[in-house]
């Protein structure tokens, strides 16, 4: 105790005998960016939306790379999606809504495995869509990276959409209905979608 008062009172003689230093206003943080921009609907947005007897799986493309890039998801549930176009820095979301059925496998209602995709399609520099300039966007045409999950993923494929392990899952505690998955898209991609063009170009010339 006599120890802990002495140095209390050398404390206090050193305080009134140092000038005080100026106090120094420390800048306002500015928020920080968003790694990514969202193009379209997030599934943040879409909460106040969903049905709580209904299931919802959320796929998000992040545009790491440097090319401009649209991307097409079916499941073997729906076959048919959207073709959401992200530059790069921009993310993209397309989700499938399903309901409860006894006939339907449960990961088909609600994919926490990919098994349940049909197809994932990456095109690259497809041309903005106009009335002077249409044309339907095919991997017969333009720049494009497909893969299908009717097939076994080979060797080859992985870290490219067909990997699972090249996703990110998240679940919610609150709301287990719904789930999202997330893959980033980088030039290894373009680079894979490059090649796959040039060998469906080959072969169709060979045709």
């Amino acid at each position: 105790m006599l120890l802990f008062l002495a140095s209390l009172g050398c404390s206090d003689k050193a305080e009134n005998t140092s000038p005080e230093a100026p106090s120094e206003e420390q800048p306002t943080p500015k928020p920080e960016k968003p790694e990514f921009v969202d193009k379209n609907t997030t599934m943040e947005e879409n909460i106040g939306e969903e049905y709580p007897d209904c299931y919802y799986t959320y796929f998000r493309m992040q545009n790491a790379s440097q090319e401009n890039a649209i991307f097409f998801i079916s499941t073997k549930m729906s076959a048919s999606g959207d073709m959401i176009r992200i530059a790069p820095g921009e993310q993209g979301t397309w989700g499938q809504m399903m309901e409860k059925m006894l006939w339907i496998d449960d990961n088909d209602v609600l994919v926490k495995n990919l098994d349940a995709l049909g197809f994932v399609q990456l095109y690259f520099n497809v041309p903005p869509i106009t009335e002077d300039n249409y044309h339907a966007i095919t991997p017969d045409v333009d720049t494009c990276a497909q893969y299908s999950f009717f097939d076994p993923m080979t060797e080859s494929q992985r870290g490219t959409p067909r990997d699972q392990s090249a996703w990110v899952l998240e679940e919610f505690p609150d709301r287990p209905n719904a789930v999202r998955w997330t893959y980033r898209i980088t030039d290894k991609d373009y680079k894979e979608a490059v090649r796959q063009t040039l060998e469906r170009w080959a072969d169709r010339d060979e045709e």
